[in-house]
């Protein structure tokens, strides 16, 4: 279905020479935090700085999320979600 629309369906994706430097890196790390859409939250880091999740505890839920995959998945955007309510 891919190579219908000019997209691979396999691709390859190069792994990083540097390994030393993911074994110091966190999965989830909370950044501090920011005020997002008028909620209070925690600022979550995921794999270096790749997606952020930003979750309230006023809401009792996630309240935006951001996520650069275009640069891993070429056939993806980036992900840019926030609640409103």
């Amino acid at each position: 279905v891919l190579e219908s629309f000019g997209i691979p369906s396999e691709i390859e994706i190069p792994f990083p020479l540097n390994m030393d430097h993911y074994k110091s890196t966190y999965f989830f790390k909370v950044n501090g935090d920011k005020n997002v859409g008028g909620y209070s939250t925690k600022d979550i880091s995921i794999l270096d700085d790749n997606a952020h999740f930003y979750y309230s505890a006023d809401a009792k839920n996630m309240v935006k999320m951001v996520a650069h995959l275009s640069d891993y998945i070429p056939i993806l955007e980036d992900i840019n979600l926030e609640l409103i309510g």
